[in-house]
């Protein structure tokens, strides 16, 4: 039994959101809006939460230290990554965090965790040694051992190069969602099928070199087609069959996203169907 399911993953869409442990949630200059994702960091696979909302704000909020709390875990995964049952303990750690960050006026920037340890990103004013102090306090009596550090200069870098999702990073988020609702909806993700995929270029010329590469790469039945009044004007499709073990569809759906990208195009998304 198959259904038929599209899934269009547009770049400026496919933030996973999710409930953080924002110090202002109620604060009106950024909204309380949470990425979470996984991805590496320094070449380990990397647990990620952002603050997204706090983004275009950052550079206008009057804290300006960035105070970064690296708590060791207790126990990893042999990824490096927390394990279920201590996953549980650190997002009960938040809950005790939040009202210290509320009473110093201080902002969580969001977490990585990696290389067996959980590295927390602050914003604080300049109460900062205060504040780290509390939250070392507080951390302690859960069990843990934190390192607080305070850097005067270093917030916007941190935050982006180790917190928000690059290009690539926001693409596969959005595929993980479509193989979340795949497996709602009891398909098997081993089981080969056909798969669509759309891209949009500005110029024919990158389209014929965007089909090359796809050509030249795995990918049959491509076809480009021209659409009047649009500012990226010429589609490419594409077709694949393979299943949607993550290792196997990912690498596809990149492959297609960077190589857009590296054209001056941009990956459409993809489509296929629920196999049961």
């Amino acid at each position: 039994m198959w259904t038929s399911i599209k899934r269009v993953l547009n770049s400026a869409s496919t933030l996973v959101f999710a409930g953080g442990a924002a110090a202002f949630s109620q604060t009106p200059s950024y909204p309380d809006s949470w990425a979470t994702y996984l991805s590496e960091r320094s070449g380990y696979p990397a647990l990620i939460l952002c603050n997204v909302g706090i983004g275009e704000a950052l550079e206008t909020l009057p804290e300006r230290n960035l105070l970064t709390m690296v708590v060791p875990l207790k126990e990893r995964s042999v990824t490096g990554l927390p394990m279920p049952e201590e996953g549980d303990d650190l997002f009960r750690l938040d809950d005790v965090l939040t009202p210290i960050l509320t009473t110093f006026g201080a902002h969580d920037l969001g977490r990585v965790s990696t290389q067996g340890e959980r590295r927390f990103y602050l914003l604080a004013g300049d109460n900062g040694p205060q504040l780290g102090e509390a939250l070392r306090r507080a951390v302690a009596a859960k069990g843990y051992e934190p390192v607080i550090t305070l850097d005067a200069n270093g917030a916007a870098d941190t935050y982006a190069s180790m917190l928000v999702p690059t290009p690539t990073e926001k693409r596969g988020m959005g595929d993980q969602m479509v193989l979340q609702h795949l497996a709602e909806n009891g398909d098997v993700a081993e089981t080969s099928r056909r798969v669509d995929h759309w891209a949009y270029f500005p110029t024919r010329e990158a389209a014929d070199t965007f089909a090359v590469l796809l050509s030249t790469n795995g990918f049959e039945e491509i076809s480009i087609e021209e659409q009047s009044g649009q500012t990226l004007p010429f589609l490419v499709k594409s077709s694949h069959t393979g299943t949607m073990l993550p290792k196997d569809i990912l690498e596809r759906t990149q492959f297609q996203d960077q190589k857009a990208r590296d054209v001056g195009g941009r990956s459409d998304g993809w489509e296929t169907f629920v196999m049961r």
